[in-house]
């Protein structure tokens, strides 16, 4: 069993007003802030590149995500930070953004999925899981937090939109190769990277700087060939399903969870209405209390549960109204 520490409580001094606190959810594709003025509520947002140390390494991704937090606090003093971060081991992570904001009297790191939590519950217990280009569930129950998944492209992701342009590539190899089925998949990925057939696409992803996010943005052209009735596409959606229902399952036998729980769902790969609709009937298909659980996507943005669960820890839970809890 694998369990995830909660943001750590901290009482800002009253020196911290009129500074800001900042979110930020640091993914593999982008890094998105979101400062809240303590004096008048005020929000500003703020977006960089990759705050994915397992993407782009320690270094890149320290300066996308100070970029973001200085893009959404202006010149407004930066009183604390609660960075939730898509990464295997945050740990030169956290030490590089505490050394960039060593005025700040607050810099706590959770795992990504942690933030998934916060926006679909904000701080109560329930189920998250993140399928966006990456995969992780967590369930918080009593206080306790136990992840599964989120190993990183690798060794895990199962049911990501990785995965799943990582399989769209695969198969439209071994389909021009000969060795497997015939798809409309290699067509739609030539039109995606405007006409490069299917190997230069290839090499065009070896070289690129973020190979993982590029890939992740190929399952929105598997998803409109599914869409469309490609049988390979399809298979390929419901193989991904099946894994994102083994990460609720294993959350199941690992936490006390109740009967008709809820599940967040959250990522960009959930805009799939043949993902989702394969995963719910995924849960039915377990049986038991995982055949019970209420799944539906959360509408929050992650950054949103990231500052909703700052506020609490820094003793400022009244200020979560302008984020509409």
């Amino acid at each position: 069993m694998f369990e995830l520490d909660l943001p750590r409580p901290h009482t800002l001094p009253d020196s911290a007003i009129p500074g800001c606190v900042v979110a930020v959810d640091a993914g593999a594709t982008k890094t998105r802030a979101r400062a809240l003025r303590l004096d008048d509520g005020t929000l500003s947002d703020g977006q960089s590149g990759s705050g994915n140390s397992d993407s782009v390494g320690p270094e890149r991704a320290v300066k996308h995500i100070a970029d973001a937090v200085v893009s959404a606090a202006g010149t407004c003093h930066v009183a604390g930070i609660l960075l939730a971060c898509a990464a295997t081991d945050p740990t030169e992570t956290k030490a590089g953004v505490a050394a960039a904001f060593d005025g700040s009297d607050y810099v706590e790191v959770v795992n990504d999925v942690i933030g998934a939590w916060g926006s679909a519950f904000g701080g109560e217990d329930g189920l998250a899981l993140i399928s966006g280009t990456g995969s992780h569930a967590v369930g918080v129950i009593g206080g306790k937090a136990v992840r599964v998944g989120g190993w990183g492209h690798l060794f895990g992701d199962e049911g990501s939109a990785w995965q799943l342009g990582r399989s769209a590539i695969s198969v439209s190899l071994s389909s021009k190769d000969g060795r497997g089925p015939a798809t409309s998949i290699p067509d739609a990925i030539s039109k995606h990277f405007d006409g490069l057939a299917i190997d230069e696409v290839v090499a065009k992803l070896y070289r690129s700087e973020n190979v993982k996010a590029d890939t992740a943005a190929l399952a929105q052209v598997l998803d409109a060939e599914a869409r469309r009735g490609d049988a390979v596409a399809n298979a390929i959606l419901e193989d991904a399903a099946r894994g994102l229902v083994a990460h609720i399952a294993a959350l199941a036998r690992l936490l006390p969870v109740p009967e008709a729980a809820s599940v967040g769902l959250v990522g960009s790969t959930w805009r799939s209405d043949a993902l989702t609709a394969a995963f719910r009937a995924g849960l039915v298909a377990e049986g038991g209390v995982v055949a019970t659980l209420q799944a539906a996507p959360v509408q929050r943005e992650p950054v949103d549960g990231v500052l909703a669960l700052l506020l609490q820890s820094v003793g400022r839970s009244s200020m979560r109204s302008a984020l509409g809890w």
